[in-house]
């Protein structure tokens, strides 16, 4: 999940180029995501899934976008913002309800 990413971008970042980063990243979250959907399937809130599914799905476009335009260097800039400030988020507790 989202956890997942916040930690494991940054460190894969270190070796692979941004795009390479994002790929293995998305396919190793999709291969966990699959591995607890199949043991917790019974347990899963549908609703959640489908309002957390759609804007993913509607947003690639523009994440395709940014990745064919912008620049590694700024994608780096972006990726270490966004890990410090989602991670005080986190560490503060806030959540979104």
């Amino acid at each position: 999940g989202f956890g997942f990413a916040l930690f494991a971008v940054p460190i894969i970042s270190l070796a692979l180029s941004m795009k390479e980063t994002v790929v293995l990243a998305a396919i190793l979250g999709l291969v966990s995501a699959a591995g607890m959907t199949a043991r917790q399937h019974r347990d899963i809130d549908r609703t959640a899934v489908v309002r957390m599914v759609i804007p993913s799905l509607l947003a690639m476009p523009l994440g395709l976008v940014v990745a064919r335009t912008v620049s590694e260097d700024a994608l780096r800039i972006a990726l270490g913002v966004s890990a410090i400030v989602f991670s005080a988020l986190l560490a503060s507790g806030f959540r979104i309800h």
